[in-house]
């Protein structure tokens, strides 16, 4: 299974999926086929309404998935999962872990050996879990009426190349530009001299054609949101989103007041990151907008989801498109994993069984975010030893949600 730049992570054979589609959806006729990842997308887009529910009082939810301190007390619970994470501390996870079901936040602890000073509190860098905040930024545009995902690039940007002029806002949110990803803006923080350098690039496929993860892509969605709301790429995310959702622990590369977890080994890690780094300060630069380069901790990446859910980030219309399966990335046995608007989307033929997404920045952290059906989301964050090493967050995770459906089939 590869993995696609530092996002998405795949692991189909994963107990939860079987568990999952006898719970939540039962009582869905089997043999219910798509003929096409658009057509899915509408029938999970209406799953997705009971299992990510925007307004308190409208759809009624499926039930809780037994709720997993039924057969537990959050006590014992909170044990099981400290032992669930025990072994990864062992083999050198440091960070946070946070598992709330039904909007009951049973954990959200910090772990690590040698005298580690992390809390739950502490920000990390979300790296490409920027992405999903990116996406919910332009939807909100888009609710705005400043502009439409349909919109080519050259309603934003002059002197487009003839073959990059079809690029749509669209195919920028679901990695279908053609564009590639080799932050060839790294360090520039002029913003018509980033997106020169981006738009210079030659294509790897035709737009609209396949799925190539890029990280420049959404780097161009950070200045559409510039020049759609008439101010800073941060200063529409913090006003429409963190404001709303209540994430005063959240900012921004290049922000001097920015309290955030140090990187694991600095001499490396400057080093290879000179151009955004000076005097261990980060330095605003145009790498480091809309893919990657905001700051948060687990509370306030929950806050995020919750404030999705209850319809202060976005309508009903945009919560169901920005979790819309729209293009197939992969296939393993009977799962299909899909992209929609900066999410991972697991799905059984038309059932969604995970919304996901990842983060990692060398050196820095790595972070996984789930949203599993009834409400239940697991998330983490770990430092990062560096390329070439173990993901913390996503083995973790994997683990702890086992481990609650192990709990749940008892």
């Amino acid at each position: 299974m590869k993995e696609l730049g530092h996002s998405l992570v795949l692991s189909i054979n994963n107990p939860i999926l079987k568990t999952l589609y006898k719970i939540v959806f039962s009582g869905w006729r089997k043999g219910l086929a798509c003929c096409s990842v658009y057509i899915l997308g509408l029938i999970s887009g209406l799953c997705l309404l009971i299992i990510y529910s925007c307004s308190p009082g409208g759809t009624k939810k499926v039930e809780h998935m037994g709720n997993v301190e039924q057969n537990l007390s959050k006590q014992d619970l909170m044990l099981k999962l400290d032992k669930a994470v025990a072994p990864y501390i062992d083999s050198g996870f440091v960070g946070v872990v946070l598992v709330a079901d039904s909007g009951d936040v049973i954990l959200n602890k910090a772990y690590g050996k040698n005298g580690s000073k992390l809390n739950p509190n502490t920000a990390f860098w979300i790296a490409s879990n920027t992405k999903p905040v990116t996406a919910i930024a332009i939807l909100k545009l888009a609710e705005e009426g400043r502009l439409s995902v349909k919109d080519s690039i050259t309603k934003y940007f002059k002197n487009v190349p003839l073959g990059k002029k079809s690029i749509t806002i669209e195919q920028l949110l679901t990695h279908t530009s053609g564009l590639p990803s080799d932050f060839v803006c790294e360090g520039e923080q002029n913003r018509e001299l980033a997106m020169k350098k981006i738009l210079s690039q030659k294509l790897i496929a035709l737009p609209g054609k396949e799925f190539n993860y890029t990280n420049d892509g959404y780097i161009l969605l950070a200045a559409i949101i510039e020049k759609s709301s008439g101010i800073k790429y941060e200063s529409y995310v913090r006003s429409s989103i963190f404001v709303r959702a209540g994430m005063t622990q959240s900012d921004f590369w290049g922000d001097a007041t920015a309290v955030v977890d140090p990187v694991s080994d600095s001499a490396q890690y400057q080093l290879f990151y000179s151009k955004i780094f000076k005097n261990g300060k980060t330095l605003e630069n145009w790498n480091n907008k809309g893919a990657a380069g905001i700051s948060s901790t687990t509370d306030d990446l929950y806050k995020l989801l919750v404030a999705l859910k209850e319809g202060r980030l976005l309508d009903k219309n945009s919560l169901q498109e920005l979790f819309m399966p729209r293009v197939e990335v992969d296939q393993m046995n009977d799962a299909t994993l899909s992209y929609g608007y900066g999410w991972a989307i697991v799905h059984k033929k038309s059932q969604v069984v995970e919304i996901r997404h990842r983060g990692r920045g060398d050196w820095m952290h790595n972070n996984s975010i789930f949203l599993l059906p009834n409400d239940l989301i697991v998330m983490a964050w770990s430092k990062d030893p560096g390329p070439n090493t173990t993901n913390w967050s996503t083995e973790v995770c994997n683990s702890i949600i086992k481990d609650i459906m192990s709990v749940k089939e008892e």
